[in-house]
Formats: structure tokens, sequence, C-alpha cells
């Protein structure tokens, strides 16, 4: 998994500048058998370069994290974030048409300071209008010092938790969606470890939560695993002769 903070930051501080997409694609070109995940990256900094080749490599899953944050404009503005909705859908949308069968993940902030019942409704809207796959869901929570926190109109406790259980709600929707399109599909499975109860688990290439019965000779390898049915959005399947 590519990791870090700040990860598309990659390269703006050497000279020629360079960009996350330069360094994974000499990432495909050094490696033979690693398959890459990409971790958390802004939605400017998600270019032609980084979607070509998740759609081209067979190497670099077919799922992207790209935080949101929330799906009202004027939120964003007071967040200070650098984008505004219809970027955003630019970017997915473009995603979606390179990788049609990929995942895309997202992070929400519910309770901003400022954030009224209608930039919230605005901003649920706007997920359910976007192909996401999954969400994370944060309530904003206050850190001394921070210009957010000084800010009038915060946001009672008891209302972001009501928001944010909305909007897990609706992950777990698509989530569960996501997974049962894999049914009767074979998917490349890496066997990361065991679920309470002792069956194997791991992640597909599109980011499907698999268990499987078998033993520990599999764990950390990269197996074909055949999806034959689907619970809370976690594949059952079993490993391919």
């Amino acid at each position: 998994v590519l990791t870090g903070i700040h990860l598309g930051h990659w390269g703006r501080d050497l000279e020629p500048k360079r960009r996350f997409g330069d360094m994974l694609e000499e990432l495909i070109a050094r490696t033979h058998s690693v398959r890459f995940r990409i971790s958390s990256l802004e939605p400017n900094e998600v270019d032609k370069k980084v979607i070509d080749l998740v759609a081209e490599s067979d190497r670099v899953c077919p799922h992207l994290h790209v935080p949101l944050q929330s799906g009202d404009d004027a939120t964003l503005g007071r967040m200070r974030r650098v984008y505004r909705t219809p970027w955003y859908t630019k970017v997915i949308k473009d995603f979606h048409e390179r990788v049609p069968n990929g995942t895309w993940g997202a992070d929400v902030m519910v309770g901003f300071p400022g954030e009224d019942e209608r930039a919230f409704e605005q901003s649920y809207r706007f997920l359910e209008s976007i192909p996401f796959t999954y969400l994370h869901v944060f309530p904003y929570s206050q850190r001394r010092g921070t210009e957010a926190s000084s800010m009038p109109d915060q946001i009672h406790p008891q209302v972001k938790r009501a928001r944010s259980q909305r909007l897990i709600e609706l992950s777990d929707m698509r989530r569960a969606e996501h997974a049962e399109k894999r049914l009767g599909q074979t998917l490349k499975v890496l066997i990361e470890g065991r679920r309470v109860g002792g069956r194997l688990r791991g992640y597909s290439e599109c980011y499907v939560p698999v268990t499987l019965d078998g033993d520990d000779s599999w764990m950390n390898q990269l197996l074909p695993v055949q999806i034959s049915a689907v619970t809370n959005g976690i594949a059952v399947g079993r490993v391919c002769e």
C-alpha cells in the first residue's frame, strides 16, 4: 500500500518537479510481482496519468480513496479546501469512465462549524448523486488553537451523531451493493489473517473484504477466490484450483 502524509505531494521538492503518477509508473516498471494499492489522494492530485495507470496496469488495484469532507460548497470554503463539488464530480466521473468497475472511497466530515441542516442535506444529496463505493465518516472534533475551534455556530454532539449515522447507513448500502456485484466472479485476494471464528480473511483488488476456509500456508499470498455469497458487505468464497 502506497501511503503517507500528503502522498500526492511526492515529487514537488525535486528538480525538475515530478508528480505522484511518475513515481507509480516507475514502481510498476521496476517490479514484477508486487500488487500496489494507492491510499488517500486529494481530488486535485488524481490526474489523468494516475487514472490511466490504474486503468491499464493489472498490478495497480482499481481502487482510489479520495477525501471529499463535505458535499456542500459553502462548508468546503470554510474548511479552506482548494476544490468544490463540480471538481470532485469531474474527477470521479473521469475515473469511472476509465475504470468502470473501480472502487471509490471518500472521507466525509459532519458537524463542521456552521454546517446547518440545509448544508448537511445538500452534502447528503450530493453523495447520493455520485458513484462512490464506501465512506469513512468522521464527526468534527474541536482542537484547541485551530481556527475552526473558535468559529461560531458549533454543532451539538447529538446532531453530529445523528448525521454520522445517516451517512454510515448510506455507506453500508453502497458497500453491500459493491460486494454483491462480485457474486460468481473470481477475485484476486491477498490473505491477511483470520477472522474471529477461524476463517481466513483478506481484501480483493477491488477492496471487497473476503473470507474463506483454508490453512496458514495461504497467509500473505494472492489467491484466486470465487465468490459464492455476500453477507453484510463481506464476500464468502473458495480458492479456485
